[in-house]
């Protein structure tokens, strides 16, 4: 009782903006954005009963400043934002799945049918994202050019909790050995838990936007960008013998790369 006929999912979301000018060169802006989620009635096959299901729910948020100031053909911009989200899912009851095998007598194919517990629920999950970056522009006493010159770094954590299979799967090959309550098989995950992970990653980048004249822009640049993962495990040493690989050390990535970019307007008119 209490299970939707009807797979049903809410959103609520809100966005606060507030712009406060300190003086004549600097301007603080704040955002804050909050949303929301829930599923009803949620991962039930065609073939399965309805509290094969579950809900779920989806709540997050996160913040921003930004500083923007202004010194003669010179701007600087540093923001900091930060995000938080959880999400949760289970399952309407803790009891192992159950299968069936049988033939559908229409198609004449072999159909699964499904009862008891979701073998995908639970589930956790959660992520927080941090992030902070500067960025310098310079704007040409003509106006043709801003060069901008600018770096981030964020780092984002999460941690994922799916266990499949938590509570077992039992398969019967036919109605006859389901209703004897004799099945094929039953598989269970035994050894699982929660997987946790922390990147982080780095840009530099150097460009121009070129006002050639008012029907073509044109945008290049240059970007640096590495990423790297800390909390790597021990040193295993029978690993290092064997294959060569350090298990205490994780790759890292640099790569550098060109941008470019045009925008094209040829229906306008120039002065």
């Amino acid at each position: 009782p209490g299970i939707p006929r009807d797979a049903l999912v809410d959103h609520i979301s809100s966005l606060v903006r507030a712009d406060y000018r300190l003086n004549e060169s600097h301007t603080l802006m704040a955002r804050g954005d909050i949303r929301w989620s829930a599923q009803e009635a949620t991962r039930i096959a065609p073939l399965a009963v309805p509290n094969n299901g579950g809900e779920g729910d989806n709540i997050g948020g996160g913040g921003m400043l930004t500083l923007t100031s202004q010194l003669g053909s010179f701007i600087n911009e540093v923001r900091a934002y930060q995000s938080n989200d959880r999400r949760d899912a289970d399952p309407y009851i803790t009891i192992p799945d159950g299968r069936v095998v049988t033939r559908d007598t229409i198609s004449g194919g072999i159909t699964t049918l499904q009862f008891g517990g979701n073998p995908s629920l639970p589930q956790i999950t959660r992520t927080l994202l941090r992030e902070i970056s500067d960025e310098v522009s310079w704007i040409s006493p003509d106006g043709a050019h801003r060069v901008k010159l600018g770096g981030l770094f964020n780092q984002e954590r999460s941690t994922v909790g799916i266990i499949p299979n938590r509570f077992g799967t039992f398969t019967f090959n036919t109605l006859e050995d389901f209703e004897s309550s004799t099945p094929a098989q039953f598989t269970r995950t035994l050894s699982a838990g929660e997987r946790k992970s922390i990147s982080q990653n780095f840009a530099l980048y150097l460009g121009d936007a070129w006002r050639k004249s008012a029907r073509l822009q044109l945008t290049y640049g240059l970007r640096l960008e590495t990423s790297r993962y800390p909390d790597a495990p021990v040193y295993n040493a029978t690993v290092d013998q064997l294959f060569g690989l350090r298990t205490d050390r994780f790759p890292t990535e640099v790569s550098v790369s060109p941008r470019i970019g045009f925008t094209w307007m040829p229906g306008l008119v120039e002065n």
